[in-house]
């Protein structure tokens, strides 16, 4: 069950498009701002214009700045559906294993418990 929900948790995460909102508390604010281009080089200058309709004094304002990478072959990988799919099985092979380690552990612990192996003499002819 755990493994079905880390797959379902990662897909989620995976496919889920970068957006950002932000809920209207003050009523219906119109907040409108213009770039004077759509796409910028390394070093240029972005001047961004715009206007409230409704300034309220001491109301914080943020501007926030997102970037692509744009590069597909980030760290020297070509991300693709398949590398994707991929990854996401190793992922869940790690955590198959560590998980299934973990609970062998404890299970072999407790059967050292109930039942101890005897300190017998060896019949191998290596000596020890």
């Amino acid at each position: 069950m755990q493994k079905i929900s880390l797959f379902v948790i990662l897909s989620v995460l995976l496919t889920m498009p970068m957006a950002f909102g932000q809920e209207e508390t003050l009523g219906a604010q119109v907040i409108t701002l213009t770039a004077d281009n759509t796409a910028y080089q390394e070093g240029d200058v972005i001047t961004i214009t715009g206007s409230i309709e409704k300034v309220i004094p001491g109301m914080p304002a943020t501007l926030q700045v997102f970037f692509e990478i744009s590069d597909p072959n980030w760290l020297g990988i070509d991300w693709n559906p398949m590398i994707l799919i991929i990854f996401i099985s190793l992922i869940g092979g790690i955590y198959t294993f560590f998980s299934r380690f973990i609970a062998a552990t404890g299970d072999l612990k407790e059967l050292d418990k109930q039942e101890p192996l005897t300190n017998t003499k060896s019949t191998s002819l290596v000596a020890e």
